[in-house]
């Protein structure tokens, strides 16, 4: 359990500094949001419960497709891949025999939404 939480740490990362830097949000509201992203993965450590932890993931998927900005498509696109190798990770073990996991590939894509993330230093 204690790894599974240095796992989604950097996805919290990665959710909470595209909210921060490519959304419409104000300073205040950006880190509201990022402290209840933050705040949804202790929940999660202490109560083993992941309702908030997934709401603030779709609710941040969401709001990008709602308030997407001019070159956010590709970093929005890698997001979702990554959230749909995580969701089908043994799947994807088992259909690539057992060569690699849909959750390294979650890794990979989530590392791809930064990497392909235009201007990230520009509000």
């Amino acid at each position: 359990m204690n790894t599974l939480f240095y796992d989604r740490l950097p996805m919290v990362f990665t959710f909470s500094w595209l909210i921060f830097t490519r959304t419409y949000l104000t300073t205040i509201e950006s880190i509201v949001y990022i402290a209840i992203s933050f705040y949804s993965l202790y929940h999660w450590k202490r109560s083993y419960d992941l309702t908030l932890y997934c709401a603030i993931q779709l609710s941040m998927i969401i709001f990008w497709f709602l308030n997407i900005k001019c070159g956010m498509l590709l970093p929005v696109l890698f997001y979702t891949i990554a959230k749909i190798c995580e969701d089908m990770d043994k799947q994807i073990y088992a259909f690539t025999g057992h060569q690699i996991s849909g959750h390294t590939l979650k890794h990979i894509s989530s590392g791809l939404a930064l990497f392909v993330m235009p201007s990230i230093f520009i509000r």
